[in-house]
């Protein structure tokens, strides 16, 4: 079962430095471990659940 959890008021905090936004942060849930310093430039909307980020990709292109 995949457990997902609320924001921390910290991390909303770290979320909107990095250049996020959202239109409802009580809809974004993580789970235990996500690092909200990978996250930038990003637009939330709707229920959104974010996973652990601890890899690295590289799209075609850049």
């Amino acid at each position: 079962m995949h457990t997902y959890r609320s924001l921390t008021d910290t991390e909303i905090r770290i979320l909107e430095q990095n250049g996020c936004r959202s239109t409802d942060w009580d809809a974004v849930t993580v789970k235990d471990g996500f690092l909200p310093a990978h996250i930038k430039h990003t637009q939330f909307s709707g229920k959104i659940e974010l996973g652990l980020f601890e890899k690295v990709f590289t799209l075609a292109g850049g």
